[in-house]
């Protein structure tokens, strides 16, 4: 099926995101053009729920801490990554 990859990676951390309080710092870069893919979309939020979770986990909850997501879309492939600043 396909699907919008930004609106699955956009889910996917408002997921993540629930019962988390205080919120952390998300900081979220998208391709230029928002890249349609041929997926199960919920097994792809999935693996993006899982990465930002842990990317969470990782930054802790200290003051200054964030998460970096970012989408890419270049030569047919696309990407999401995910960074944090634990």
């Amino acid at each position: 099926t396909a699907v919008d990859f930004d609106a699955v990676v956009d889910e996917a951390v408002e997921l993540a995101l629930v019962g988390r309080s205080p919120p952390p710092d998300i900081r979220r870069s998208r391709a230029p053009v928002g890249p349609t893919v041929e997926a199960d979309a919920v097994q792809l939020q999935q693996v993006v729920v899982n990465l930002v979770r842990n990317g969470l986990d990782a930054a802790g909850c200290e003051a200054g801490s964030a998460l970096w997501i970012a989408t890419e879309c270049a030569s047919g492939t696309v990407r999401v990554s995910v960074r944090d600043s634990g």
